[in-house]
């Protein structure tokens, strides 16, 4: 059976939002020494998981009392220095812009399309060490290689490929 809980939970920051996860009474109290409010882990209210998850809907408001008043990045900051598990909801802009996802892993590549010119294309998600892969052209163009297919692949005449556009057919 599914219960809303805090475990963990996505909070408004002043922009955007974050994800806090406190699973465990450890990390329950490292949130409430974080946010500035130690004297929540001893409540009698929330003093175990069960507790908590009974009364997530007081809960979350006491931390986004917080969030609300930080930036997405300095709160899942203060969290991971803390210790607890903390990320950011990434919109597209902030996906974009992240240097681990759009620079180290090459997540994004800018290429030439002959026709649509400069554009950014989502790069490889699988990622082998022994055998990187790589984007190294835009999508092709409609028969774009229709040559080296039909010629080339299937050792058709260029004539009967001709024939083929001629009719519609490639």
């Amino acid at each position: 059976r599914y219960e809303s809980c805090y475990r963990y939970d996505s909070f408004s920051a002043k922009d955007g939002s974050v994800v806090i996860a406190a699973a465990n009474d450890k990390l329950w109290q490292l949130v409430c020494q974080t946010i500035g409010q130690p004297e929540l882990a001893n409540d009698v209210r929330f003093d175990t998981n069960a507790k908590r998850v009974n009364r997530h809907a007081e809960i979350k408001p006491i931390i986004e009392h917080w969030t609300r008043q930080h930036c997405i990045d300095d709160i899942v900051s203060n969290m991971l220095d803390a210790g607890v598990p903390a990320s950011p909801i990434n919109t597209i802009d902030r996906l974009v812009n992240d240097p681990h996802i759009a620079v180290a892993r090459e997540m994004f590549v800018d290429l030439e399309h002959p026709k649509a010119g400069p554009m950014k294309l989502t790069g490889a998600h699988i990622k082998l060490t022994g055998t990187p892969a790589s984007l190294r052209t835009p999508a092709p163009l409609l028969g774009q290689h229709n040559q080296e297919i039909f010629g080339g692949l299937l050792g058709m005449a260029a004539e009967s490929i001709k024939e083929l556009q001629k009719e519609g057919i490639v």
